[in-house]
């Protein structure tokens, strides 16, 4: 299964913090309209596909699914979720069956809808208070490791450039959720506490997990926090500076690991892009390659990498797609068929097929526009446009 990485510059990642998912009960219903009659054009924001045929989405009013590979699109939001432009809900894709959207920001008591079904039924958990000194914004990320393991980030807030945040576990699939670190807005945090500026968090097993953070340039990039005790306690890994990466804030990804041993991480700055790599199952790391300087992403907000094993990595740098198949030493060019001005996002769920979403965030109403979807079975070298209808 692929994994997303998106390094997001500070302001794409406040918006982030603004995203939540969740679990509410609710009777079965049938697909509903997103924007009025069948067969209207989807705006679509954002994908996870899990199979050929079935996929999940999130477009500026909804939660969608497909069973035809892209083409086509039920509405499947929870009732009583509201999808607003621009502040798409955190949400977490595992299955053809299983999936969870978090609630919208500033919610008194936030919770998250978990379906087992494709989304003709939901039901609603609340994540419990944590001793903490202000009230949630937005359970900002979904993690999940299979139907019954799973991760909650909520953000608390914050000011001057640091940034809380408490995390949250489920052990039944979301129908309870119990708090396991953070929930204070404490500066600098106590040693194996959940970090400050927080960008990401992933889980390999029940036990083992990374947590990667918004970082400014210093002696070290200090972007990585390891747990071996299902995220109770965090211990930092250092990532080491190297060549451009000296200068500015970096954007660190979630690791990804092929084996017990090895693994790579993306990581992004104003002047730079590559990826670290591990071998040694992240104690240390190294830069592996960067991007070649006639392909600088500009701005780390520009930058994402879809990390599908270690021969297969593909990247967005502004509006061009590459191609990696040695973690980074080595980059081609992927996107002589891709004919929208942008790309959003890409969505790879082998070494030839995926999904490249296209088109600009925001438009003269202030609504997400991504609407073109076009898809791959060769593994980049030609795309088909899919016009995608609700």
């Amino acid at each position: 299964m692929c994994t997303w990485i998106s390094l997001g510059g500070i302001n794409a990642r406040l918006a982030r913090l603004v995203l939540l998912a969740m679990l509410a009960t609710v009777a079965l219903t049938p697909a509903r309209a997103v924007h009025g009659a069948s067969g209207q054009p989807l705006a679509l924001v954002s994908i996870h596909f899990v199979s050929a045929t079935t996929g999940w989405g999130v477009t500026d009013s909804a939660v969608v699914r497909t069973v035809d590979g892209g083409s086509t699109w039920h509405n499947v939001t929870p009732p009583g979720l509201s999808v607003a432009p621009l502040h798409a809900p955190a949400t977490a894709f595992f299955s053809a069956a299983d999936a969870w959207v978090a609630d919208p920001p500033q919610a008194a008591n936030p919770g998250i809808y978990r379906t087992t079904d494709g989304g003709r039924a939901w039901q609603r958990a609340t994540l419990p208070p944590l001793l903490r000194s202000a009230g949630p914004i937005a359970i900002s990320q979904l993690d999940f490791l299979d139907s019954l393991h799973g991760w909650a980030l909520e953000s608390l807030g914050g000011g001057a450039g640091t940034f809380y945040y408490a995390l949250f576990r489920t052990l039944d699939g979301g129908a309870t959720w119990s708090g396991i670190c953070g929930g204070t807005l404490t500066r600098p945090p106590s040693p194996g506490a959940y970090p400050t500026d927080v960008q990401a968090v992933h889980f390999d097993s029940p036990t083992d997990g990374w947590t990667s953070v918004v970082i400014y340039a210093g002696p070290q990039l200090n972007g990585l926090y390891h747990s071996t005790d299902a995220g109770h306690t965090w211990q930092k890994v250092s990532l080491p500076l190297t060549g451009a990466f000296g200068e500015g804030f970096f954007n660190v990804g979630s690791p990804v690991f092929f084996d017990a041993h090895h693994g790579a991480v993306a990581v992004a700055n104003q002047a730079a892009a590559g990826l670290y790599v591990t071998t040694n199952g992240g104690a240390s790391w190294k830069l592996s390659g960067a991007f070649p300087a006639t392909i600088q992403p500009g701005s780390p907000g520009q930058f994402s990498a879809d990390i599908l094993d270690s021969l297969h990595t593909w990247v967005i740098a502004g509006s061009n797609l590459y191609f990696t198949p040695d973690l980074g030493r080595h980059w081609t060019s992927v996107r002589q068929t891709l004919d929208f001005g942008s790309i959003a996002s890409i969505d790879y769920i082998c070494a030839c097929d995926g999904w490249a979403l296209g088109g600009t965030l925001g438009s003269g109403s202030g609504a997400a526009s991504h609407s073109t979807l076009q898809r791959t079975t060769n593994g980049g070298k030609n795309w088909a446009v899919l016009r995608p209808t609700i």
